[in-house]
């Protein structure tokens, strides 16, 4: 999933066999990363053990994203996560 403040920044992307890329709209009541986290949220794949996901963006998505997964049996050293940066909080 990207995150996007728009629908139109939507692009094409050819993305290899077995991966799905989907755009994630914000509306402007949402702050970054909130919607995709949700979708997050209520994913649960057939095969936990299998899944590797590689999760970045504005803190809560992440690290949210990162709880959720391990809690759903995805094993930690398949999950790459970087929260880079925090709303509301000057970072350099």
């Amino acid at each position: 999933m990207i995150d996007i403040p728009d629908a139109d920044d939507a692009q094409g992307v050819d993305a290899p066999s077995g991966m799905e890329v989907r755009w994630i709209a914000r509306t402007a009541q949402t702050t970054p990363g909130a919607a995709a986290l949700t979708i997050v949220r209520g994913f649960v794949p057939n095969d936990p053990t299998t899944l590797t996901a590689y999760i970045v963006g504005e803190h809560e998505l992440p690290t949210g994203a990162r709880r959720h997964l391990v809690g759903i049996g995805v094993p930690k050293a398949r999950i790459v996560f970087v929260p880079f940066w925090r709303i509301g909080r000057a970072q350099y």
